[in-house]
């Protein structure tokens, strides 16, 4: 079963904080990167970061950007040396830059490049901006925004000058694509996962080894995700729902319930 595209993470601005430079020229190189994880097997489609540039030319001076996708739980070493799923360096391919005066996004479309990813593994995404500006170019760098890291593990990290180091807060991004329901999971009714089938308003995991729930309607698309055995769910549709509990040895068991 696989969704029609859904946010699958999204890490809003923090309005308190300070933007931090994600850009490289000739001079210098950096680059920021945030960790991720899904409750959930998914296929990535598109990333965007959030950001702006003071000076309003970033349309004259940019040149090419930098991504990658990496697995792990830390990040020791160059981007791109080491655990990449993912990278485009270089280059403007598929990357959109959105205006808005002084503020910059990018989109990244990876619709075509078959990128799967596993629920409850540690990801990070790493990107830079190239331009043609000399440094310092405090007003011509584009500037990530500051993100609220609520679900992520750990908070931003910038590498430059040969290291990475740590940041205050989250980056603003968001990651779309589609979750899927891999043939690893288990459909069957004697599996005695919730306490009952038959809910209005809390739907209540039975399974003592629990670690996470997600919630999906049949057309795939994931309408909740939670580490709580027990959950509000009045604000669901009438219909039937397949739940999805990752135990804490990394087993996923669905089971189907109708919301009255």
């Amino acid at each position: 079963m696989s969704a029609q595209d859904v946010v699958l993470y999204n890490q809003l601005q923090e309005p308190d904080g300070n933007m931090v430079s994600a850009s490289s020229s000739i001079s210098r190189s950096i680059h920021l990167a945030d960790d991720f994880s899904f409750s959930a097997d998914s296929k990535i489609n598109k990333v965007t970061f959030d950001g702006a540039q003071i000076a309003n030319s970033l349309g004259s001076i940019l040149l090419s950007a930098d991504f990658y996708i990496v697995e792990g739980e830390a990040l020791a070493t160059a981007p791109g040396t080491e655990n990449v799923v993912y990278q485009s360096v270089g280059n403007l391919d598929g990357v959109t830059r959105l205006s808005n005066g002084y503020l910059q996004n990018f989109v990244i479309d990876l619709s075509g490049k078959n990128i799967n990813l596993q629920a409850n593994k540690k990801y990070w995404v790493i990107f830079s901006v190239n331009i043609n500006a000399p440094y310092p170019s405090s007003v011509t760098d584009w500037y990530n925004f500051p993100g609220y890291n609520t679900v992520g593990t750990s908070l931003a990290k910038k590498y430059t000058n040969g290291a990475w180091g740590n940041l205050p807060t989250g980056l603003t991004f968001k990651i779309e694509g589609k979750t899927t329901l891999g043939t690893t999971e288990t459909f069957t009714s004697k599996t005695n996962v919730f306490v009952t089938t038959s809910v209005s308003q809390t739907l209540e995991v039975k399974l003592k080894d629990f670690k996470s729930l997600s919630v999906f309607d049949f057309s795939g698309k994931q309408l909740l995700t939670s580490e709580k055995t027990v959950n509000n769910i009045a604000f669901l549709a009438q219909g039937i729902y397949l739940g999805v509990v990752t135990t804490e040895n990394g087993k996923r068991i669905s089971a189907k319930f109708i919301k009255k």
